[in-house]
């Protein structure tokens, strides 16, 4: 049986994919962001709900990520006058590092 809050997660994250889907296809792209990131919040928490999608949390989570940035980027821009700019080369070198014994 599933439980009333895994039906209601549902039942938003279905509302909030249609209503992005509508909007997009009207030409209406730029007013879609909200519900873009309601449905994979959404999606991210019926799926902690699941134990068999309990291991695609992370996937939802980095994808309500990027939905969020690619909606609002001046969001990601500054912070107290620093600029994020500056930490793309050291974010690159600390997550993606050069294996030099293989070179």
């Amino acid at each position: 049986m599933i439980p009333p809050s895994a039906k209601l997660l549902g039942a938003g994250r279905a509302l909030a994919g249609f209503t992005a889907a509508g909007l997009w296809l009207c030409g209406f792209g730029a007013h879609c962001g909200p519900f873009v990131v309601a449905f994979f919040v959404l999606l991210a928490l019926m799926m902690r709900g699941s134990a068999l999608l309990k291991s695609f949390v992370f996937t939802a989570s980095v994808l309500t990520s990027v939905s969020v940035a690619l909606f609002y980027p001046a969001v990601f821009g500054d912070w107290a006058g620093f600029r994020f700019e500056y930490l793309i080369v050291p974010l690159t070198q600390i997550i993606m590092p050069i294996n030099i014994a293989v070179y």
